[in-house]
């Protein structure tokens, strides 16, 4: 019997970006129930990720010890969002992500709390990432 390695196995990085249409009726935002923080600058700055267009869509996303400008770039490509850079955006930073039918904008509020990032949308639509000083 051979064995051959499929297709998918070959694939280096292991990456899978998968942008579902729309939302889907009736799916909470993944631990929207769990969060406890104290309103702040921070909590309403992640609110704004809301207002991001198509922040509803779900998203699949896996990735393993990635460069965390390539994670972005990624994500920002499948969903149309445009993504820019701020100065003390960490670029040495790597990620793993696994991420199965979660609302794109929770997907950036969950990768800003990890990293300490700080985001704004600009008036063109752009999301700007930048670490915290």
């Amino acid at each position: 019997m051979i064995v051959r390695p499929s297709p998918h196995s070959l694939l280096l990085p292991l990456l899978a970006v998968f942008l579902v249409a729309g939302s889907w009726p009736g799916v909470p935002s993944a631990r929207a129930d769990e969060e406890s923080e104290e309103p702040d600058e921070r909590t309403e700055e992640l609110k704004s990720l809301d207002e991001l267009p198509g922040a509803d869509r779900m998203v699949e996303v896996h990735m393993k010890q990635q460069p965390l400008r390539f994670v972005f770039d990624a994500i920002g490509g499948g969903a149309g969002v445009p993504i820019a850079y701020g100065d003390d955006f960490p670029a040495d930073e790597t990620a793993t992500v696994n991420f199965s039918e979660v609302p794109l904008a929770e997907v950036f509020r969950r990768l800003a709390r990890q990293f300490d990032l700080r985001y704004t949308i600009r008036e063109d639509g752009t999301l700007l990432v930048d670490g915290r000083p």
